[in-house]
């Protein structure tokens, strides 16, 4: 005869079929937990990533390949976007016929460090066009005295600045005298309604031009030569540009100063643009930038470079 009751003995071996079924479950489940799932929208997206920096902004299609310092080594070669027009001392074409200039050495040696080969893209006409040119993965990186602005910061990232430039305001010296300018406040009367300041198309001095004088007309003009001669003629009573610009303009021709004078405003930095895709190429530019102290002035770069005829 059994020493327990046949009612506890069912009780014990249902106990034990349960356990036995319960760890089965979750040996199971667990087994399904570890097989791979496909999910076809991450996949889409791995293929054409879109980057959004902002809410409100456009969205900026981003190369699936491209952008990336480890595919920058695979390929051997560093694209570097640098705008069409020559820019002494920065980027021009020497006596020779060859690329050179502070941008374009500096770029080279970033290519070194990495181990590979620059190339150079000047497909793009303005500066607004380079930054474009990094966006779209037609190049890798964009070295082009290029200056930052929030339009161009919602397409690429930048680095650290490699030079400093100051902002000039060059202002015709007779419609000066007919506005009885007070010459301790030139930007108090550039900032009126009615007046004109001229700037480049594509360059970030347009967008300097309405946050300095905000009141007055900014004007675009296509390239430099028409915008000097635009305040030399009194189209417009100044135009603003870059220390460099200015020096170079007035060097050629010292007695423009008769015509015209110059201010320096507030001073600017120009960085490296690059692609959003890989923050670490741009950690790995600041990281160059710094132990390297790469840090240019123009006074530095027009002692270093010699000027090639028509420069």
């Amino acid at each position: 005869m059994s020493r327990f009751p046949v009612s506890r003995i069912t009780v014990v071996g249902a106990l034990i079929v349960a356990l036995t079924l319960t760890l089965t479950s979750s040996f199971a489940s667990g087994a399904q937990r570890t097989t791979p799932t496909t999910d076809t929208t991450s996949s889409a997206r791995a293929t054409v990533p879109v980057v959004t920096l902002d809410a409100n902004a456009a969205r900026v299609p981003v190369p699936a390949s491209g952008g990336h310092i480890a595919d920058v080594i695979a390929a051997g070669k560093l694209v570097v976007g640098v705008v069409s027009v020559d820019r002494y001392p920065f980027f021009y074409t020497d006596a020779g016929g060859n690329l050179a200039g502070s941008d374009i050495d500096l770029a080279k040696d970033i290519a070194k460090e990495l181990g590979v080969q620059a190339t150079f893209n000047r497909n793009a006409t303005t500066f607004d066009g380079v930054v474009d040119l990094v966006a779209k993965g037609d190049a890798d990186i964009g070295i082009s005295k290029l200056s930052v602005t929030l339009p161009r910061a919602q397409k690429t990232r930048f680095t650290k600045p490699y030079i400093e430039l100051a902002q000039g305001l060059m202002l015709n010296r007779v419609e000066l005298t007919a506005a009885h300018a007070d010459p301790s406040d030139l930007i108090g009367l550039a900032n009126q309604p009615g007046r004109k300041i001229g700037a480049v198309t594509g360059t970030s001095y347009v967008g300097f031009g309405k946050q300095i004088f905000p009141a007055a007309q900014i004007v675009e003009y296509g390239d430099k030569a028409a915008l000097f001669g635009a305040v030399i003629n009194g189209d417009v009573l100044g135009v603003l540009y870059d220390e460099n610009e200015i020096k170079q303009y007035i060097f050629e021709k010292p007695d423009r100063l008769i015509e015209v004078k110059v201010q320096m405003l507030a001073h600017h930095t120009d960085p490296i643009a690059i692609s959003v895709v890989d923050p670490q190429m741009q950690y790995w530019l600041d990281t160059y930038l710094e132990l390297k102290a790469v840090k240019l002035s123009v006074n530095d770069l027009l002692k270093k470079y010699a000027r090639p005829e028509g420069k």
